[in-house]
């Protein structure tokens, strides 16, 4: 009798810690899941302030520039911009791919860029790093004279996001800031590996405008082709 009670007493004390070890990881667990809930909230709310202040560092830059450059009104394909006189802009004369710039608060811009399809006009400045990129698209490599400029930009929604819908013909302009107005086509849009970057920078496309995906996993690569002279 005594050994029967002492078996059950071991029964029931096994039940019990069974049940208070899946009482301790089920607690665990959801302590793990608010966690991750948390961190993944912080990071959707850091991202949303970042491309907040990128859109509003954007659109100061671009109010500047286009008061620089003179600007017109957004283009479309019956209108095109012509200067009343020739900007005082500083041009390197040694070669003949080094583009004129114009400078705002110490950074150095090359131009606006303007997606009609997006209804997005960018500045861009004349060279890239990773802290610029947290504010407005830069040129990654090339230049405008020779037809062979990369402009790289982060997926932000109010930078390069969305590039990866245009089409085959959409328009994509980019004026200087000599207020010349470089006119190009859509021929391609392409998803590739994040490491490709030599892929990237030399191709026989005129203008190269690149991001990551959502993720960074790879990067879509819009290439376009100059129309007209």
């Amino acid at each position: 009798m005594f050994e029967d009670n002492v078996v059950i007493l071991l029964q029931y004390f096994f039940m019990e810690r069974d049940k208070m070890r899946k009482k301790i990881v089920a607690i665990i667990m959801i302590i793990l899941g608010l966690g991750a809930m948390l961190v993944a909230g912080g990071l959707w709310l850091d991202n949303y302030l970042e491309e907040n202040t990128a859109a509003e560092f954007s659109d100061n830059v671009l109010k500047t520039l286009i008061e620089i450059i003179e600007l017109g009104p957004p283009l479309d394909d019956d209108f095109v911009i012509v200067p009343e006189e020739e900007p005082e802009i500083e041009i390197w004369e040694e070669d003949e791919t080094e583009m004129a710039t114009a400078e705002v608060d110490g950074t150095a811009y090359l131009g606006v860029l303007y997606i009609p399809r997006l209804n997005r006009s960018l500045p861009v400045t004349a060279s890239w790093s990773y802290p610029s990129l947290r504010h407005t698209p830069g040129r990654f490599s090339g230049s405008i004279h020779d037809d062979t400029l990369v402009i790289l930009a982060h997926n932000y929604r109010a930078h390069f996001r969305g590039i990866s819908d245009l089409g085959s013909g959409e328009p994509v302009y980019l004026t200087d800031v000599e207020n010349i107005v470089h006119q190009y086509q859509v021929v391609s849009v392409r998803t590739v590996d994040p490491g490709s970057t030599y892929e990237v920078t030399y191709s026989d496309y005129d203008l190269t405008l690149f991001t990551c995906t959502t993720g960074g996993q790879a990067r879509t690569v819009v290439r376009c082709m100059r129309v007209g002279d």
